[in-house]
């Protein structure tokens, strides 16, 4: 049987076209040459099933008085039985739910979305490998929204959903991608252009086959360290080829959740990897005898922190530093594994990330880290620092 996506959005899904001049048509909605779920299916290939499911005005949790049937939550679970076995549910929404009658923001849109999570999964339509969901952040309305059910408010609240989305995957162990950045018509400053459409449909690709080809990793031979197995031990060249596997899962991650510039296509390098080993100071984490993820971890001044801006360090004296931290999205809870770790071993650690990765500034915080302030890298990019005392 093929695998079989179901899309749930709202008009950037149906593929409304406000601008009839922009479709191929030159009608109200684009074409199946144009829509980004069908451009999906294309790129995808014959083993896939691409269900199209985009409701013009439909919201996350929110009934519309002046809209019929436009709540997603109510008809949700006819939904997802309606088309099991499913292998992936791809929720794109959002965008209705900041219209002004509705006098809400990100967080509590947000928090329908988890609703909508929480239902899906409750649901038995998943296939062999359980439910797998994606939560895409839409493109945020830009400003001269022509739509008087949308106002300044409601282009912040579309422009922070990307966070709060992000954070939500992280909780809810689902995966995430941010739209921002495909083009909007100028048309109305909401919907889609054909352009933005095929820009959505490849990230779309990029992820989907990220995330369906998961699998779960060989299990590697247990090491054991005096009476029981270790869930952290230093790394080895042997570990090095699933090493470089798990950064390759990190960097396309990083890429779908708008941070696609801080570790770029080859970081970190695998000679710098090597020299870590060499070091013993890079070390992996285990579960079940496999690894699963990998970080640095050195005790000493790091020359990249010895120059704080727009802040300053909460303490001297002796501290340890995690770096390069990444999983393979089988395990969760990883940064939190690094930093007892770490603290078990001297208990003043110091961090940093980039300013677009939000999604591990929410974790960093969630281990009882404070922002400090700005260093830079080697190459002088900014970075966000943190310590715990």
């Amino acid at each position: 049987m093929k695998k079989h996506i179901l899309c749930i959005g709202d008009s950037n899904t149906h593929g409304l076209c406000t601008d009839p001049s922009e479709s191929a048509d030159h009608g109200s909605r684009y074409n199946e040459e144009e829509r980004w779920t069908c451009l999906l299916q294309k790129a995808l290939g014959a083993e896939y099933l691409v269900i199209e499911e985009g409701l013009s005005g439909r919201t996350c949790v929110y009934d519309d008085p002046d809209m019929d049937s436009v709540n997603l939550l109510p008809v949700l679970h006819a939904l997802l039985n309606s088309h099991e076995p499913l292998d992936l549910l791809i929720l794109m929404l959002g965008t209705n739910d900041s219209k002004v009658k509705f006098n809400t923001d990100a967080r509590k849109i947000a928090k329908g979305m988890q609703i909508l999570l929480e239902e899906a999964k409750s649901v038995p339509c998943w296939g062999k490998n359980g439910p797998k969901i994606l939560i895409v952040a839409p493109v945020p309305i830009e400003e001269g929204v022509i739509y008087p059910d949308f106002n300044e408010k409601s282009v912040e609240t579309t422009r922070a959903l990307a966070r709060e989305y992000a954070f939500l995957a992280v909780a809810e162990r689902a995966d995430f991608l941010d739209a921002g950045g495909c083009e909007l018509t100028k048309a109305d400053h909401v919907h889609l252009t054909a352009k933005g459409h095929r820009q959505l449909a490849e990230r779309m690709e990029t992820a989907v086959r990220d995330i369906l080809g998961k699998t779960v990793p060989e299990a590697v031979e247990e090491r054991k360290d005096g009476d029981g197995m270790e869930e952290i031990v230093t790394a080895k060249e042997a570990d090095l080829p699933r090493i470089l596997e798990i950064y390759d899962y990190a960097r396309g991650f990083m890429e779908r959740t708008g941070n696609a510039s801080q570790w770029g296509k080859r970081c970190p390098p695998e000679e710098l990897l090597r020299e870590d080993i060499r070091a013993q100071r890079l070390f992996v984490i285990e579960e079940d005898g496999a690894v699963h993820g990998v970080f640095a971890f050195i005790i000493g001044d790091d020359p990249t922190y010895q120059t704080i801006e727009q802040g300053s360090w909460l303490a001297g004296g002796a501290y340890g530093t995690i770096h390069r931290i990444a999983g393979d999205g089988q395990v969760h809870g990883l940064l939190r594994r690094a930093v007892d770790f770490g603290w078990a071993r001297i208990p003043h650690l110091r961090i940093d990330t980039h300013e677009n990765n939000r999604v591990m500034q929410y974790l960093i915080e969630t281990c009882g880290f404070s922002y400090c302030g700005v260093i830079h890298v080697d190459d002088g990019s900014p970075r966000l620092a943190y310590e715990r005392v």
